[in-house]
């Protein structure tokens, strides 16, 4: 494993880097380094540069811009670079939202009884 494939490896999560995004879109699609590599229309070699770049700003005009600079740089097809970003995007804002709920729910459940409630009884 190169120098740079083990950063890739070690900023999958990191929101950071565009990394923890082609990683949710990659998890969720089962696709293995190569086929998103081929899917994006990278080589192998070039996917952990890419995973290394920062993640495109959330604004609109921004993130477009962002979009273009490393589908420039890189050589990808913005479009199909756009709607995987986009894609994980979203899947990471779902992973975010259920772990919150599930946090309050357990939370919720977590309170004792009030006092006057019949023993067994929960609210």
């Amino acid at each position: 494993m190169s120098p740079l494939e083990h950063m890739a490896r070690r900023v999958a999560n990191d929101p950071f880097f565009l990394g923890a995004i082609l990683h949710c879109y990659a998890e969720s699609e089962q696709l293995t380094p190569a086929a998103l590599a081929n899917y994006l229309g990278c080589s192998v070699e070039t996917l952990p540069q890419v995973q290394l770049c920062r993640a495109p700003r959330a604004e609109a005009g921004a993130f477009t811009h962002d979009i273009e600079l490393i589908a420039n740089r890189f050589h990808l097809d913005t479009e199909r670079l756009m709607e995987v970003v986009r894609h994980g995007q979203a899947l990471q804002r779902l992973r975010a939202a259920s772990s919150a709920a599930a946090g309050s729910l357990l939370a919720a459940r977590d309170r004792p009884p009030p006092p006057d409630s019949p023993p067994g009884e929960t609210p």
